[in-house]
């Protein structure tokens, strides 16, 4: 084999990359923040590019906030989502008009923009679980590995239901669409599959949270058991995440009594915005405990 510098591992002439480099100016970034200079290993083979700034290396923003600290990440979320949530849920809320469709339905005709902005809150508020439940099981994996990640795949399937629940909201919308092939049913029959479509939302919603109700036990169980934060703190989320199970199987089995047990979310509510905001002002400044 050659050894000359000019060939590469296999002999083939790589002289002209040579030319190429002695030959090349450096290359100013967009407003000057970096220069950019190409480097071969003619030896290797290999091209690589390095990227020389002013100050910091330029790094993706979310992935390296979960590395460096995936509590302040967890934290923010936890407090996101709900934010989120509870103002698609509001804002919803003045739209539907209980137990008459037809006046539900001049509501959401009268403002559909925004009726739709709350349904996308809902699924922006569904879809960001994700990125919590990653900072969660990076924040909880050195306490117990196995654990952390049931949990995360818990959510995520959480989320996969969700989302497939939040379909129909925006199916319901379609049939105010005043389409020409909507015309074969009554303007009666259309508000009466609008409400069917929303009140299929429910069981959708139960089964959803029945789901994140297990993952949310191991989270804040793996909190207890750290020093992340208080004990009590942990402990209520515990309590709380078992009240929404049981909450959700009443949904489900007794659907008439559901609205009986409605408060009974509030306390994983308040669960996870003290603890969001637990995380988000102390981060990681203390050590995990270590996993037995």
């Amino acid at each position: 084999m050659n050894s000359d510098p000019t060939y590469g591992n296999d002999g083939n002439d790589l002289s002209f990359f040579n030319e190429i480099i002695n030959n090349i100016n450096p290359i100013r970034c967009w407003r000057g923040a970096c220069s950019y200079e190409g480097i071969i290993d003619l030896n290797s083979l290999r091209l690589t590019n390095n990227v020389l700034f002013k100050g910091k290396p330029m790094t993706s923003t979310i992935p390296n906030l979960l590395e460096k600290n995936p509590a302040r990440v967890a934290g923010f979320m936890f407090i996101f989502i709900i934010v989120v949530y509870v103002t698609g849920m509001f804002i919803q809320g003045d739209f539907f008009v209980a137990g008459n469709a037809a006046e539900t339905a001049k509501n959401i005709m009268a403002s559909e923009t925004l009726f739709r902005f709350a349904l996308t809150l809902e699924l922006i508020a569904g879809l960001c679980v994700i990125i919590l439940a990653v900072s969660l099981y990076l924040l909880l994996k050195p306490i117990n590995k196995n654990l952390a990640l049931i949990a995360l795949l818990w959510r995520v399937c959480e989320t996969v239901i969700a989302s497939m629940t939040m379909k129909g909201n925006f199916y319901a919308l379609s049939l105010l669409s005043g389409a020409d092939y909507l015309t074969v049913f009554e303007t009666e029959q259309l508000y009466a599959l609008m409400s069917l479509f929303f009140k299929a939302g429910s069981p959708g919603f139960y089964i959803a949270t029945l789901v994140f109700s297990p993952a949310s036990i191991i989270f804040w169980y793996l909190l207890l058991k750290s020093n992340y934060m208080p004990k009590f703190l942990a402990g209520f989320g515990v309590f709380a995440s078992v009240v929404v199970s049981i909450l959700c199987l009443i949904g489900l089995v007794l659907p008439h009594l559901s609205s009986m047990f409605s408060m009974g979310f509030l306390p994983i509510f308040i669960a996870e915005l003290v603890g969001g905001f637990w995380l988000l002002i102390k981060g990681m400044n203390v050590k995990p405990s270590v996993e037995h």
